[in-house]
């Protein structure tokens, strides 16, 4: 156990996707429709350049999942949310990647 290495759903799905002549394409499909690329509490990065967490998956649309952004209208003075939830599923915004523990060690992500 301590030699293996942990793959990744979005690992498995492209290589997959690219040996699509090895796999049944009803299969593959059902991977993606089924296995969760994101887990919640990952760290994304949006297209359109904002970062947040995952905070929900919707088993309809498992790459499509429910992040929490900072507000960049947030006023410590005023009462409000300093953060507020992206349905990606409903919006035209994408992840373009995650952010890893080490990035966020290294200062990576904003606080």
């Amino acid at each position: 156990m301590a030699n293996e290495k942990l793959v990744k759903p979005e690992e498995i799905i492209t290589t997959m996707a690219f040996s699509s002549d090895e796999y049944d394409s009803r299969f593959l499909k059902m991977f993606k429709n089924n296995i969760p690329p994101y887990d919640v509490g990952d760290i994304v990065v949006l297209d359109n350049g904002m970062e947040g967490i995952v905070t929900s998956l919707k088993a309809e649309a498992p790459s499509k999942p429910l992040v929490a952004v900072k507000n960049p209208g947030y006023d410590t003075t005023q009462i409000g949310s300093k953060f507020f939830d992206i349905d990606l599923s409903k919006e035209k915004i994408v992840i373009l990647g995650k952010k890893t523990i080490e990035d966020k060690e290294h200062g990576d992500i904003d606080k």
